[in-house]
């Protein structure tokens, strides 16, 4: 792998076994997360349904009764 410099900022070039095993294709947009001091995660752009269950992945952890209030949040 590679970091280039481009005029909009910075790129990894991966190998193409990596986007392959990936599932990827030229011009894909990655997820890249930094899991420790010289590790990282990379996966695909994660979809709406996937999106919508990390979200669901919430539920309960509120408060019984709770309600946000966007006034008193912004004050």
């Amino acid at each position: 792998m590679q970091i280039r410099k481009q005029p909009e900022g910075l790129t990894i070039a991966l190998p193409d076994e990596l986007v392959s095993e990936l599932g990827s294709e030229a011009g894909a947009t990655l997820d890249v997360r930094v899991t420790g001091p010289w590790a990282f995660d990379i996966s695909r752009r994660s979809d709406r349904e996937r999106a919508i269950e990390r979200l669901r992945a919430f539920r309960g952890m509120l408060p019984a009764g709770f309600v946000f209030d966007r006034d008193e949040a912004n004050t």
